[in-house]
């Protein structure tokens, strides 16, 4: 027997799963921040209490804050390497692929945010 599986638009999946806590033990989210610090990942995601946390952890909530008062960027690193209990697995990674017209000066960031200030139009119309 195959477990159920239901997909949802996100703000639908918040209303309906998240914010009521009932997303399940597993899910798959997409998650990715444009700084590409610890921080954004563990606060929102893991550290309670939270809208997306559906458990606590004294330990953990403990060496992240310690990682958000450090001020040495060494040493916060560090800290955040140290936290070995996270509960996620990351066993998918979205590939994104982009299109875009000839005449388009863009170049797709390894970060995958698209700004479109940073777009143009080749012949400058």
């Amino acid at each position: 027997m195959l477990p159920s599986r239901r997909t949802h638009e996100f703000v639908s999946y918040l209303n309906s799963m998240v914010f009521v806590h009932k997303a399940g033990p597993v899910w798959l989210i997409g998650w990715g921040h444009s700084t590409m610090d610890a921080e954004a990942i563990y606060v929102p995601l893991f550290k309670s209490p939270n809208i997306f946390v559906n458990r606590y952890n004294e330990d953990f909530n403990g060496m992240v804050e310690e990682a958000q008062s450090q001020m040495d960027e060494k040493k916060r690193l560090a800290q955040y390497h140290r936290i070995k209990e996270v509960p996620a697995i990351p066993f998918y990674q979205q590939i994104d692929l982009y299109g875009a017209n000839r005449r388009v000066a863009w170049k797709a960031r390894s970060d995958e945010l698209i700004r479109a200030y940073d777009m143009a139009l080749k012949d400058g119309r």
